[in-house]
């Protein structure tokens, strides 16, 4: 092979490693993302049943 197949075939798999780590990074987000949902509800529910405990104990 010459010199620049050899360069035109390392940059093509330099694009697939690439292609891979922006697959990998999108997948993090997705699931980082979930992770905050999860923990977003988490937080609502505990304050919900914070405020009725303070709601009876007023009443």
């Amino acid at each position: 092979m010459s010199k620049e197949t050899d360069e035109i075939a390392e940059l093509k798999a330099r694009l697939d490693q690439l292609d891979i780590v922006k697959a990998r990074i999108e997948h993090w987000e997705v699931i980082t993302r979930d992770k905050e949902s999860m923990i977003d509800r988490n937080i609502h529910q505990t304050l919900i049943f914070i405020l009725k405990i303070f709601d009876d104990e007023v009443k």
